[in-house]
């Protein structure tokens, strides 16, 4: 086996849809670390959350220590070479900065108050603050346009602030929509437009302002989506609008206000968003895992490929983004070209867990979810079908033979049949074992890998009645089973890996074991080879069985983080961890 692995920074998921659909050969496999590269750092802070760009300088909060923040700016006239240039003191809890006009403006987030604050940075190498605003509320989102600031403040709606004199700014308009729209939540601004967003849990409102006259914001039209808006952009100041919610990416048209209509939405996205041109890079501010989409056909956005641990906020400069990228301080990527990036995998990721099994259908998987379990056509991996779903508390792991499968849950193990995928349906509950964690199921018998149970061996020729045939009791505990000719090799979460002899069913016996391999959970066998991985083993070990009674250690490999999912698939090794997906040749 050889260690030059193609990390593929997309979801764990995402990578099993993308194996039964196709793999890449070797030659053509794509390196996703290449995407969105960080071509420039630059450290010298404490944890960076925010950042506005100003011509060539990047204006970012550093959270220096408890609610302290403080101004970091950096040069960034060579984008590749960002240098740290000046700090200065901001209000406690700032969270947000957008920059215009030679002023930096910077929001709080407080219960009970907020702040907003005017920076002077004429001369970016000696900021200066010129005045506070006190608000009321918790502050979400601002936009700044002219001496026009809006701030979008939970309970007291829209908020339109004129800061032509920062020392002694006030509130010259507002809108408080109905409370059954949602908390105002994301603004943007452009001229004498602003949109505005609204978060009620699921559900949520887009409405477009005439803000002429500030004092009198006139409301041009509104629209109703079923998701609520967390951020929310004019695309290149025009007709076309860009929104972010909690799991996807939603584009509209408001050339008519009146009318105003949703053009495309796709999923896989984080709740922030980042606009520049055709692309679009959302991002969880909380875990730091961007995503980046190609929006150029505003009808079709598409999910390109994800980054994990990535960034707290950006912006787009030029052919860059500037990154917050917390404790890493600032980070500049080099924004690809989107018709150079191919998709990294299906897009099928909301609300799975990376439970995925192949069936025996041509482009069938069976996804296991907390509340169900359905099928899903991967015919065209980029745009997946949901077929039939059946619910069932918490499917946490199933077995497939043909047009049937063991779909075990927690209120009970169900017999399916799957020969109509629109309709996956129920034939009977199935008794098994008490402590069954998984299933292997090859001809007409079962293997129930029962931690520390051990492993049963059951006769399955009347798949609603399997029967026990023999039991293998074990020091440590089963997790998982694999095939090997008339072998079956365990790994064992506490002792290592054991080879099998279950030619007798009744009387499986240990004929070879491999010890020093602690929690390896995951397997993967072919010819005989073994590998083993787990989801405290932070590399992959590969054992060979050509040997049966004395399996050995031949290689091990490590990886950038323990995988939760392994898969062998056209002579490649697929492991999917925190960090991405590594493929072995």
């Amino acid at each position: 086996m050889t260690s030059n692995a193609c990390l593929r920074p997309v979801y764990a998921l995402v990578i099993l849809v993308a194996l039964t659909a196709a793999a890449p050969t070797q030659a053509s496999c794509i390196d996703y670390d290449s995407v969105l590269p960080i071509v420039g750092e630059a450290d010298g802070v404490t944890e960076l959350i925010a950042v506005d760009v100003l011509g060539s300088w990047a204006f970012a909060i550093d959270k220096t220590a408890g609610p302290a923040r403080s101004l970091a700016v950096f040069s960034i006239h060579d984008p590749e070479a960002p240098v740290l240039v000046a700090t200065t003191a901001l209000p406690n809890y700032a969270y947000k900065i957008v920059c215009a006009d030679s002023r930096a403006y910077v929001i709080t987030w407080s219960y009970g108050a907020s702040e907003l604050a005017v920076v002077d940075v004429y001369d970016p190498t000696a900021p200066f603050e010129l005045g506070r605003l006190t608000l009321p509320d918790n502050l979400r989102d601002m936009a700044v346009e002219g001496d026009l600031c809006a701030v979008t403040c939970d309970d007291e709606g829209l908020l339109l602030i004129n800061t032509a004199e920062p020392a002694w700014m006030s509130v010259v308009g507002s809108f408080l929509p109905p409370s059954w729209h949602g908390d105002a939540f994301a603004v943007d601004l452009a001229g004498d437009r602003l949109l505005l967003g609204l978060d009620d849990l699921n559900d949520g409102y887009v409405y477009l302002f005439d803000v002429s006259d500030p004092s009198d914001p006139g409301e041009l039209g509104s629209l109703f989506v079923d998701r609520a808006i967390y951020g929310i952009h004019f695309l290149d100041g025009g007709p076309k609008v860009l929104a972010s919610t909690h799991r996807s990416v939603m584009t509209l048209d408001i050339s008519v206000p009146g009318a105003m209509q949703m053009l495309g939405i796709r999923g896989a996205a984080g709740s922030q968003l980042v606009p520049g041109g055709d692309l679009a890079i959302s991002f969880w501010a909380d875990n730091g895992e961007a995503l980046l989409h190609d929006v150029s056909d505003p009808a079709d956005p598409r999910w390109l490929v994800t980054k994990q641990h990535f960034m707290r906020d950006g912006v787009r400069k030029g052919d860059y983004l500037i990154l917050a990228r917390g404790a890493s301080g600032l980070g500049v990527a080099l924004l690809p070209d989107p018709a150079e990036v191919p998709i990294a995998g299906a897009e099928y990721v909301h609300g799975s867990d990376g439970r995925l099994v192949a069936t025996a259908t041509a482009n069938i998987i069976l996804d296991l979810r907390d509340d169900d379990f359905r099928l899903v056509d991967l015919s065209d991996p980029a745009e997946p079908l949901q077929r039939g779903v059946q619910y069932m508390d918490n499917p946490f792991t199933a077995a497939v033979q043909g047009d049937l499968a063991y779909v075990l849950g927690q209120g009970g193990h169900l017999l399916v049949d799957l020969s109509d995928p629109d309709d996956p349906t129920p034939i009977a509950f199935v008794e098994l074992p008490a402590a069954t964690q998984h299933l292997l199921w090859q001809g007409d018998r079962l293997y129930a890998s029962r931690g520390t149970s051990g492993l049963t061996i059951l006769d399955a020729g009347d798949p609603v009645q399997p029967v026990a045939l023999g039991q293998l009791e074990t020091l440590g505990s089963v997790r998982s089973t694999a095939p090997f000719g008339s072998y079956i090799v365990l790994a064992d979460n506490i002792a290592g890996i054991k080879v099998v002899d279950v030619s007798d069913a009744t009387a499986p016996q240990v004929v070879g074991e491999v010890s020093g391999i602690m929690h390896g959970v995951l397997l993967a066998v072919t010819g005989s080879r073994c590998f083993v991985a787990g989801s405290m083993l932070a590399n992959v070990v590969e054992v060979d069985l050509s040997n049966p009674a004395a399996p050995m250690i031949v290689n091990t490999v490590d990886l950038p983080r323990p995988p939760n999912a392994m898969l062998i698939h056209d002579g490649q090794l697929w492991l999917a961890h925190g960090d991405g997906v590594s493929v072995f040749d």
